[in-house]
């Protein structure tokens, strides 16, 4: 019940946003899907860390 309250409540509000407001969420939006998009590269540290921690408990 409360979820369909926010919803819309939300579809309200969403009526009398402002243009510059949207914008701004717009971009907030797509910074995020770039940060998820983006493939993580190994760090040469911790490949090194592990192999010391592997010498180290033979």
């Amino acid at each position: 019940m409360i979820d369909l309250l926010n919803l819309l409540w939300g579809a309200l509000i969403g009526q009398f946003r402002s243009r510059v407001s949207l914008e701004a969420e717009i971009l907030v939006l797509r910074d995020q899907l770039d940060v998820l998009s983006r493939k993580l590269r190994p760090c040469a540290g911790f490949q090194s860390g592990k192999a010391f921690v592997k010498s180290s408990t033979v």
